[in-house]
């Protein structure tokens, strides 16, 4: 899940990205840049700050 749309998620609820519309939303109680930090600290757990895409779904190359 890339920072934007972890930011979407908790902006606008699970339901915006497709997920649990259970998952509430908290753009009406945080600013964008609470949100925003809130992302940092949740990435603060990852072994990497976004996810790398699978090699084996990007398009190949020829040279």
């Amino acid at each position: 899940m890339s920072n934007a749309t972890l930011f979407l998620a908790i902006q606008q609820g699970g339901g915006a990205i497709g997920i649990r519309a259970s998952m509430p939303a908290f753009g009406d109680r945080l600013t964008n840049d609470e949100i925003a930090g809130l992302v940092g600290y949740i990435r603060g757990f990852c072994a990497v700050s976004e996810p790398q895409p699978d090699p084996s779904t990007l398009p190949s190359v020829h040279r």
